[in-house]
Order: C-alpha cells, then structure tokens, then sequence
C-alpha cells in the first residue's frame, strides 16, 4: 500500500509520515493543476481535507486521478 499526500503547502505532514516509506509527499502543489506526475499506482480511494477552497474546484482533478471503482472522502468544513 502506498499513499500519496498532495498539499499545496510545505512542512505541514507529520515527521513521522515523512519518514515513512508508504508516503509520496507532493508538496508546494495545487491539486487543481496537478496531472498526476509521481503517482505509478492505481488509487483505491481519495480523502480530501481542504481549507478556503470549494469542494466544487477540488473534485473534479482528483476525479481524473482515480479509477471508476475508487471512493472518495471528503471533508466538509464551513467557513
């Protein structure tokens, strides 16, 4: 099993995710205008957790990332 953590900021996963070798760490990017460089694997499910940023913009990139059979988590926070 592999996870990939995708977060447009830098420094905020855990040391010890980091270290673990389970987890690719794309940081500094924008899921929005990520084309999936660096994922090799078949995504079985996506967990979203956004901040100050509609669900509406981020669905739909991460969509194209995963399989038709894939489930997707997401974590609805009002502002």
């Amino acid at each position: 099993a592999k996870v990939y953590a995708i977060d447009v900021g830098y420094g905020q996963l855990a040391w010890k995710l980091r270290e673990d070798k389970r987890v690719v760490l794309i940081e500094r990017t924008n899921i929005r205008y990520f084309a999936g460089a660096g994922i090799s694997d078949r995504i079985d499910i996506a967990v979203i957790d956004v901040s100050f940023i509609s669900l509406k913009l981020v669905i739909p990139p991460v969509l194209k990332l995963i399989g038709e059979e894939a489930s997707v988590l997401a974590l609805i926070k009002p502002q």
